[in-house]
């Protein structure tokens, strides 16, 4: 669950977009192997060559970068084919070099496939399975075992099919949604209408905005407080504040906290200033060098 709360676990998201690249990685490896495979590569003497694979892989590391190589500290050259051999060819490193990089990229190949099969027997929603990484080394007696005990469950499958949706937004939005996930528990009736109200309060009870009628009698709170400090019953525009020192406050703020108007830069800034966080977290200002234009392209401004 906490995989799907958004900022709860960033790095559990990342993993699973790395390993939707790692699906996609394996299907294109084959598809050119296939591509490969139509017309092979031949011998001196004419017959098909085998093992496409270490042929592929060859013409892979041997291509061209296509970007600037780092030929020396703080030197940038424009990369060619000459250039990129040079660098291979050093002495006692060009194999041991090769070998790491194709062992490296042979097993993302084999982990995607793995991946791929995995989704196919179950849902995209297996991606979100806390154990999924030990899947991935798993072997392919392993994942099929995995997969029978999916399916001998029509609960889980129902489960995992709801966060399909979860792993869509994900890749499209950068994170999946919590609040839809319930909508989603509920309208499937994979779990009772309470279950879905009780998890809706542990998990997004503090994501939920501060009831206007609490938010007004905060605001009212500071400012008597700030009003008995500055010795006098009513503040005006012209009153102001300074905030640690830094950022100094019209106390207009509080009126416009109350018509929910948009705050300015240093609205935000003051009150970022007064919210708590580690002491090694600052805050700084950042000017805004681009906008977007009628058709919402970003253009410099």
């Amino acid at each position: 669950m906490l995989a799907l709360t958004p900022g709860l676990n960033t790095c559990f998201s990342t993993i699973i977009l790395n390993m939707i690249g790692l699906m996609g990685a394996s299907e294109w490896y084959e598809k050119e192997l296939a591509k490969a495979g139509i017309d092979p590569p031949r011998t001196k003497k004419g017959r098909p060559r085998k093992r496409l694979a270490t042929i592929f892989l060859d013409e892979y590391f041997n291509k061209p970068l296509e970007s600037t190589s780092i030929r020396s500290p703080g030197k940038l050259t424009p990369n060619n084919r000459e250039d990129h051999s040079l660098s291979l060819n050093s002495a006692g490193i060009q194999k041991s070099i090769l070998t790491a990089r194709r062992k490296k990229l042979t097993t993302h190949f084999n982990r995607g496939r793995t991946l791929r099969n995995l989704v196919q027997i179950t849902h995209l929603g297996i991606l979100f399975d806390q154990d999924i990484w030990s899947y991935v080394k798993s072997s392919k007696e392993e994942i099929n075992k995995v997969a029978l005990l999916f399916q001998a469950d029509p609960q889980k499958m129902k489960l995992l099919s709801t966060i399909d949706e979860q792993v869509e937004l994900l890749v499209k939005t950068g994170q999946p949604d919590l609040s839809r996930f319930f909508d989603s528990l509920e309208s499937h009736a994979i779990i009772t209408s309470e279950e879905v109200s009780s998890l809706r309060a542990k998990y997004e009870q503090e994501r939920e905005p501060v009831p206007r009628g609490e938010l007004d009698t905060t605001i009212n709170r500071i400012v008597e407080r700030i009003s008995y400090s500055l010795c006098k019953e009513i503040l005006s525009d012209d009153d102001a504040m300074m905030v640690n020192g830094t950022v100094e406050l019209s106390c207009g703020i509080f009126d416009r906290l109350r018509s929910k108007e948009w705050q300015n830069g240093w609205d935000i800034t003051a009150i970022l200033e007064m919210t708590d966080r580690p002491i090694f977290v600052r805050l700084g200002h950042s000017t805004q060098l681009h906008e977007k234009d009628a058709e919402g392209k970003i253009i410099p401004m």
